[in-house]
């Protein structure tokens, strides 16, 4: 669909937001009850592990945002929303468009909390853009790096490298808004090597929060269709298909080793001075910490869990 102005407001009285049980994409919350809004579709990049382009194809294509605001306002006014998580693949990738949604946002809803979980391209920010944010509400900015080695990242068609993704992670900080980095663990042709490289690089990246999950082989992506034409589906791989399982290591990796860097990511990343409990006291509320100890555990003791584990 190229014209998204005939698209409905969604029937939010058929889910009210204030009755969603869980963690929010992304894990970090700072008000609720929170809403998820779309504002674009469309993703022009051709990363190899995503398959979001046969969704919402390539093309970008924009709400209007006053359709967008009247969106905003329902979920305010009837339904008592505090923070509003725009899921778009691509928020940013017009800076016009993101800047005037900023602006709308300081004239109409002034206090309200914004958050972009999906991830935001990095190459995208500038300081203009990212000021805008933090005063239109932004508390954070959650962006995709992926890999902390420059051979990975061309070979899944990041079309960033570690420089830019540093650079850009310093502007952030600069603009006085924390950080979250969105890893990827055993992806298709990756070494041992690479993945410490990637650990190292979020260690010492200055991101304040780190996600690090294992490679899903996604049907309809370049490398899950790959990896499906080498190892077919089997039930097995259904059964697996978390990051937690880490069902698809790259090959010479196993199974259990995968599990084992997986651990070690975060055990590196969290268990340092500052990190987990400075973003801990900023954002998470005390309803949302049952679910986020529960999902840390299922990481930190995925390792071990199958008699399998040891089996590429």
């Amino acid at each position: 669909m190229n014209d998204l102005s005939v698209l409905p407001i969604p029937a939010w009285r058929l889910a009210p937001p204030a009755e969603y049980r869980g963690l929010p994409n992304g894990v970090i919350l700072k008000k609720t009850p929170f809403a998820p809004v779309i504002t674009t579709r469309g993703c022009p990049y051709r990363c190899t592990f995503c398959a979001g382009f046969r969704i919402t194809g390539h093309r970008i294509r924009h709400r209007p945002l006053e359709l967008v605001w009247e969106e905003i306002d329902l979920l305010v006014n009837e339904f008592g929303v505090k923070e509003i998580h725009i899921e778009d693949d691509n928020f940013t990738f017009n800076a016009d468009y993101a800047k005037e949604f900023c602006r709308m946002a300081l004239k109409r809803k002034p206090g309200l909390h914004f958050s972009t979980p999906n991830g935001v391209r990095l190459d995208t920010l500038d300081r203009e853009l990212l000021n805008l944010m933090k005063r239109a509400g932004w508390y954070i900015i959650h962006c995709g790096v992926e890999s902390g080695s420059d051979r990975v990242l061309r070979s899944v068609n990041k079309s960033l490298s570690t420089a830019v993704i540093a650079e850009k992670i310093a502007l952030i900080r600069s603009c006085e808004l924390p950080t979250a980095g969105y890893f990827i663990l055993g992806l298709p042709g990756e070494t041992r090597e690479d993945m410490e490289k990637t650990i190292a690089f979020a260690v010492s990246s200055g991101l304040d929060w780190a996600q690090f999950a294992s490679f899903l082989p996604i049907p309809g992506s370049a490398a899950g269709d790959r990896w499906f034409e080498e190892h077919g589906y089997t039930e097995k791989l259904w059964q697996n298909f978390h990051n937690t399982r880490c069902p698809a290591p790259p090959k010479g990796v196993t199974r259990r080793e995968l599990m084992l860097l997986q651990r070690r990511a975060f055990m590196k990343f969290y268990l340092r001075p500052g990190p987990l409990f400075r973003i801990a006291g900023q954002f998470l509320r005390p309803k949302v910490v049952p679910y986020l100890v529960k999902r840390f555990l299922a990481y930190l003791h995925s390792s071990g869990v199958d008699p399998d584990a040891s089996s590429e």
